[in-house]
């Protein structure tokens, strides 16, 4: 009995060698993420329509050191090169496929179609892939985005509970546009991904140049909170014989025995390979079912918010949208009858099938008497 307790103790200090956190824990996350660009925090160049200020879709992947999604300080990858200057997130998802080992959930958040919202999703984490990536594009750009640089979940030897991060503007360094609204023209070669500041890139014509500033008012903000955790545990039991060892497996809320016959004999080699049987089956029986499940529910769930957010963007820009009328103007004439106009400016135009615009610009007449009693006439005064 001493000897078997000596090897589940032996076999728990080399797993924490290899791991901070439990290797036999896989966690649920729940990503929430909160966007705040407004035109009163950002009122520069702030962007009202083709198009309104908005957010992509939100990439992200639990992955170790070998799957990372970007890094800052280095050169943006092709895909996501393609993804921060249109939002097309399809040769990531491919280059995910690609890093098998290095990633093990790869997640998706609908786009926030204005500049305030909130977006979210879930995803797994576990010891081996216990860092956590995030991407979505700001619409319009020539290459921003915010987002997450592998944050390890796994702090202290324990899981995050729940943690929130400020996210600021980040430039791909593949577009040479100082503006929201600048045309496409390539960085070639590309720059370094950066963080943009209030006085950096020092530019008069930065859509985020506020020189007055010290710092940027907060863009975004992202929180992850911990789901749930699988457990995968081991309990081996003598019986009162001796003659047979039992293997008592838990995995979630299934459990499983099996008994060996003869443990004394073979105990070594059937601890060595019952523990990377109980390896495989932990992948093949938690992560596939779990996670494929999980998967199956989260993008059905997905993609049905993004399905009904597109048909609600689309059913708003039908039709044109205005802004509220703006206050008279002053009158044309300083003495008698004259106009005043009044006006007020598109904020999204309308698509081919959509109402059109109503007129922008109404006038009427206005008088000023109180002027003209005032005024004496050259024409009609008598001397």
């Amino acid at each position: 009995m001493s000897s078997v307790l000596w090897l589940i103790l032996v076999g728990s200090c080399v797993t924490l060698t290899f791991s901070r956190c439990p290797a036999d824990v896989l966690v649920m996350y729940r990503m929430v993420l909160h966007t705040e660009w407004s035109e009163e925090k950002f009122p520069k160049q702030y962007p009202e329509w083709r198009p309104p200020a908005q957010w992509s879709v939100v990439v992200g992947r639990s992955h170790n050191s070998s799957g990372e999604l970007w890094r800052l300080g280095k050169l943006a990858s092709d895909s996501v090169k393609l993804f921060v200057e249109t939002g097309k997130a399809d040769m990531l998802i491919r280059e995910s496929a690609v890093q098998k080992r290095g990633v093990l959930s790869e997640f998706f958040a609908p786009p926030v179609t204005q500049g305030v919202g909130t977006t979210e999703t879930q995803f797994f984490a576990d010891a081996a892939h216990s860092k956590v990536s995030v991407i979505c594009r700001i619409i319009p750009s020539p290459d921003w985005f915010i987002g997450v640089d592998s944050f390890d979940l796994c702090r202290g030897n324990k899981w995050v509970d729940s943690i929130t991060l400020d996210l600021d503007p980040i430039d791909g360094g593949t577009d040479n546009g100082y503006t929201f609204t600048s045309p496409k023209w390539a960085t070639d070669p590309r720059s370094r991904i950066s963080p943009i500041r209030s006085r950096y890139p020092k530019h008069p014509a930065s859509s985020f140049f506020y020189p007055e500033l010290e710092k940027l008012p907060r863009l975004a903000s992202v929180a992850f909170y911990k789901v749930k955790e699988f457990f995968l545990t081991k309990q081996i039991n003598m019986d009162m014989r001796g003659e047979s060892l039992k293997l008592v497996t838990r995995i979630g809320n299934t459990t499983r025995a099996t008994v060996i016959s003869k443990p004394s004999n073979e105990l070594t080699t059937y601890s060595t390979i019952q523990e990377r049987k109980l390896q495989r089956d932990r992948k093949r029986t938690l992560y596939g079912s779990e996670i494929s499940a999980f998967r199956s529910k989260t993008e059905a769930t997905t993609k049905a918010k993004v399905r009904n957010s597109s048909k609600k963007h689309h059913y708003r820009s039908k039709s044109c949208r205005v802004s509220e009328w703006s206050d008279w103007g002053a009158c044309s004439k300083v003495c008698g009858f004259g106009e005043q106009v009044r006006k007020r400016k598109v904020i999204h135009f309308a698509s081919k099938s959509g109402q059109p615009c109503p007129p922008l610009e109404e006038s009427r007449r206005c008088r000023n008497i109180e002027t003209c009693r005032n005024k004496t006439s050259g024409f009609f005064r008598w001397q």
